[in-house]
Parts: C-alpha cells; sequence; structure tokens
C-alpha cells in the first residue's frame, strides 16, 4: 500500500523551474550562433584568410547548436521526473547539476563553450585567440555579453538546483516512508486434520424413541392368568 503524495515543497518546484530554465538558456544561446552564421563564417574567412574557411564556421555553429540541444535534453528530463518523490532521481539531478559547472563557467570568462565551440587549423594556421578575435570584429557588440550572461546565469542556476535540493523540506519530501502491506496468506497445509482430545463429562443422550413399548414373553415363574369377566 503506498501513502498519497505528499504536498510538493516549494524547494522542489523552485528546482524544477531552475532546470527549465537553464535548459531554455542553453538552446538560445545555440540558436543565436545559427541565427548570426553569415558573420561567424566571415571571421572564419577573415582568420584564416582563405574562402574555403567559410565552411569551419558551419560546422561551429552547427556543432554548438548540437551540443546545447542535447545538454537542455539532458536537463529537462530530471525536472520532469523531479515531479514525483524518487530519491535517485534527486541525487542524479545534483551529479548532473555540480557536472554543469564544466559546460559554462568557461564561457563566463571568454573561453570555449558548446555554443561557440573553436575550430582551428593546428600549427602553421591561426590561433584560438586570433579566431575569437576576428569573429568578435564581425558579430555584434552585444553578441559576447549576452554568452557572458548566460553564463553567468546558469552558474547561479546551477548552484541554485544543487542547493535547493540539499535543504530540509526536499530531503524530507523524498525520503518518504513506506507502507507495508497486509499479510500475504500461504497455501493451507498438507495431510489429515489434527484431531484434539474427547470431550469430558457423560455422553449425551438423545430423545427417547416414539411408539408404544414393545412386549417381552413374561419372566420366569410368572403363570399368565385371563383377565376376570
Amino acid at each position: 500500500m503506498t501513502l498519497p503524495l505528499a504536498p510538493k515543497p516549494a524547494t522542489v518546484r523552485l528546482a524544477r523551474l531552475l532546470l527549465a530554465l537553464l535548459a531554455a538558456m542553453q538552446l538560445l544561446s545555440g540558436l543565436l550562433a545559427v541565427l548570426f552564421l553569415d558573420d561567424i563564417r566571415a571571421g572564419y574567412v577573415d582568420a584564416f584568410g582563405d574562402p574555403d574557411s567559410a565552411s569551419k564556421g558551419t560546422v561551429s555553429a552547427v556543432t554548438g547548436l548540437v551540443l546545447c540541444a542535447v545538454y537542455a535534453l539532458i536537463i529537462i528530463v530530471p525536472a520532469l521526473l523531479l515531479g514525483r518523490p524518487r530519491q535517485w532521481v534527486r541525487v542524479t539531478t545534483i551529479v548532473l547539476a555540480g557536472l554543469s559547472y564544466c559546460c559554462v563557467s568557461p564561457q563566463m570568462f571568454g573561453g570555449v563553450s558548446m555554443a561557440s565551440p573553436r575550430i582551428s587549423s593546428g600549427s602553421g594556421g591561426p590561433s584560438r585567440t586570433q579566431v575569437d578575435q576576428s569573429l568578435a570584429d564581425h558579430l555584434p557588440g552585444w553578441y559576447g555579453l549576452a554568452n557572458v550572461a548566460f553564463a553567468v546565469i546558469g552558474l547561479l542556476a546551477v548552484t541554485g538546483i544543487i542547493v535547493l535540493l540539499l535543504l530540509p523540506p526536499s530531503a524530507a519530501w523524498f525520503r518518504r516512508p513506506v507502507v507495508a502491506g497486509p499479510p500475504a496468506y500461504g497455501p493451507p497445509p498438507f495431510g489429515p486434520p489434527a484431531y484434539g482430545p474427547p470431550p469430558s463429562g457423560p455422553p449425551a443422550y438423545g430423545p427417547p424413541p416414539s411408539g408404544p413399548p414393545a412386549y417381552g414373553p413374561p419372566p420366569q415363574g410368572q403363570q399368565w392368568r385371563p383377565p376376570n369377566g
């Protein structure tokens, strides 16, 4: 038998909202790279000095969108599963939130992020710093600031998710008690039934038989006499 679900605490509801916000921001960050695909391609052409390098910009933008979509999917699944008190979902969400620091923190410091991976040619070609500078020259000025803002909000959201799921109201809701069901009855025992001792006291006699009594022959030594007329 299962207990009715207790009301979801505000800490769990807020953690689910932060997970959804984190997934939405990553998708938006990836979509921005696709919207400014022409500017990214021009930045790669200027950085490499080769018109054929425009394909590197396309690969960079599409790869960033795919990575952001995969990350958003990984984040949104725990947000849906947190609707019911499953302890393993809570632990998994905390672990994923901790790993998210590696995904969003480099972007805050201007490094490589999922939404804007960099492709370089290795030795003899432009460095990653030169590619970043060329992209910054072709992209709008607010583009880099938006990515940094996404990263800062993402770090705050990840920290909030971990803290909210570790608070006592959340921990108590996920550790709800389980009530045992009714006892299970097994099959009847094999063999003849066991008889107890006989009842104590005299046996019970039934009622006398109905009808006239049966007369037998007269006793010995007694002569039969006809009745007086």
